[in-house]
């Protein structure tokens, strides 16, 4: 079973539901971006482009019904709604990355929702929340070295997330070579989380 620390708890979900939203009141009525030419069109034959990809209402009402979904449990359903997101807007990285956490509550295995994460992380290197959900997805899947990786990528992403440094100390207390270090980093960070913190879980 995914631990509780791995579930997408409400006040993560209104983080992400805001965010969604931010993008949203910054994207959705921007004008799109001229060509070099001026001629709004490109490419090759005097083709029009293709309109850049833009967060809508819709897109975010139906985001939030899949985020529903999660909060009930009912991780089928919210696998069907984000996947359809995808399949619709394929650049909508943040859609991939919900669809990536449904996939794993709902199959219990990390292997599952591994590649559509790596998708998202190459697309977009920085991309936070994906880095993390690998790494939870890649340690869930007995792949510990590579799990280390995305942790050490998510820490220097975001240094202040506890839980990205516990599960970096995991990794590094599962690697027997470097046991005594993973164990006095596990202390280190068990220390910070143990803070008050505005931080809530993920995945």
């Amino acid at each position: 079973m995914i631990e509780d620390r791995c579930r997408m708890p409400q006040s993560r979900w209104g983080i992400f539901v805001l965010l969604l939203l931010g993008l949203l009141a910054g994207c959705f009525d921007d004008p799109p971006a001229p060509d070099a030419g001026g001629s709004g069109t490109s490419g090759q034959n005097g083709q029009a482009a293709d309109p850049p990809f833009r967060v809508t209402a819709e897109l975010v009402s139906e985001n939030n019904r899949g985020a529903g979904l999660m909060e009930q449990y009912e991780y089928s359903k919210a696998m069907a709604v984000f996947q359809k997101l995808v399949d619709d807007n394929p650049g909508w990285l943040d859609a991939k990355v919900n669809l990536a956490i449904a996939v794993l509550q709902h199959t219990q295995k990390g292997a599952s929702a591994v590649p559509i994460l790596e998708e998202v992380v190459a697309a977009d290197p920085d991309h936070a929340e994906a880095t993390y959900c690998l790494g939870i997805s890649l340690f869930h899947a007995a792949r510990i070295g590579q799990a280390e990786v995305q942790f050490q990528r998510a820490v220097k992403q975001d240094p202040r997330d506890p839980h990205s440094a516990y599960f970096l100390a995991r990794c590094l207390e599962d690697d027997q070579p470097r046991r005594s270090s993973g164990t006095r980093r596990l202390c280190n960070w068990s220390r910070i989380s143990s803070r008050p913190t505005t931080v809530a879980g993920t995945c």
